[in-house]
């Protein structure tokens, strides 16, 4: 595709020159975390006539789209990839992550579907097989395990061994089907070479100890994962990343938080179960902001005041019951 394009461009540029293969130019020399990727492929777009060819406008919605997914921009990239594979149905690229940001997106049947052609067009790529297991997990339909199961196997054949994912991917389809000792093994082996996915094998883990009864395993593991959360999420923002692509870390961070307030709580700590709800609370987690306000101490009532006694006047010419008597 890369090298189609180049070739594409070289030949237009030696016969004439345009905004838009300027800007195309401009946005295919850019890597796709550059935002300025997204920049000059938008003029790209603007710039386009009908002269221009389809080809060189499904290249432009490629790339943009290609940006976009790289800033957490799914609804956005969605829609280019979209457009490249109506004016491009050999973009086989343009299909996985198409795949992958609906997945993000929680639109597993649309994810589903991308992968299962992805899949039949590249049965060797395991990053297709694995994303198939994540979007079919996802969907958390009844008797889903099996299938997922299937893709995640087929995965683990395909990519470098001690890749955590399959085995994450496992897990999920396990605890979704109420086997949470077959998932807990399946979470220890991603743990062992989680590296970078560790808060996310951790948060999981901890799910599947909980289901199990595990308190104590449950919030130790959340806490852990709530560490490294909150380290991927100062990282993002000290790089100045898009703003979707810190609320997702804030998004998992606020959710081992109040998992790890569930299992404080369990544990009857409840100072600590109430600070880890008021910290996901102001990440946003309604939830938690519900039971730190359900565990905030009562003030103490106030003290009854002393009853008065009534008054009753004296009865007149009783001079015995009066102060002074005449």
């Amino acid at each position: 595709m890369i090298a189609s394009l180049a070739l594409a461009l070289s030949l237009a540029s030696a016969s004439r020159a345009s905004d838009f293969l300027e800007a195309l130019h401009r946005a295919d020399a850019r890597d796709a975390k550059d935002p300025e990727r997204v920049e000059f492929a938008t003029r790209a777009i603007r710039a386009w006539k009908p002269s221009d060819g389809g080809a060189l406008l499904a290249a432009a919605h490629f790339r943009r789209g290609e940006g976009e997914f790289e800033g957490f921009d799914d609804a956005a990239a969605e829609g280019d990839f979209a457009k490249a594979l109506e004016l491009d149905a050999r973009n086989d690229r343009a299909l996985l992550l198409r795949a992958r940001a609906r997945l993000r997106l929680g639109r597993g049947a649309g994810a589903e579907s991308d992968f299962i052609d992805y899949t039949e067009r590249h049965p060797e790529d395991g990053e297709g097989w694995l994303g198939l297991a994540e979007a079919r997990v996802g969907r958390g339909l009844p008797r889903a395990d099996r299938p997922a199961l299937e893709a995640a196997e087929r995965a683990a054949k395909l990519l470098p061994e001690g890749d955590p994912r399959p085995r994450l991917a496992e897990g999920r389809a396990h605890l979704a089907a109420d086997r949470p000792l077959k998932a807990l093994d399946s979470f220890e082996a991603a743990a062992a070479s989680a590296r970078d996915l560790l808060p996310d094998v951790l948060a999981w883990r901890a799910r599947a100890k909980a289901e199990l009864g595990d308190a104590r395993g449950a919030r130790d593991d959340d806490g852990r994962a709530a560490e490294a959360f909150q380290r991927r999420l100062d990282d993002r923002r000290r790089a100045n990343a898009p703003q979707p692509a810190v609320a997702a870390v804030k998004g998992d961070l606020a959710e081992v938080r109040f998992r790890r307030g569930r299992a404080e709580e369990t544990l009857a700590r409840i100072e600590d179960a109430r600070e880890d709800y008021r910290l996901a609370c102001e990440l946003g987690h309604a939830a938690a902001c519900a039971r730190a306000e359900a565990l905030a101490p009562r003030s103490a009532a106030p003290a009854p005041k002393p009853k008065k006694r009534p008054y009753r006047p004296n009865p007149e010419g009783d001079s015995g019951t009066r102060i002074y008597a005449n």
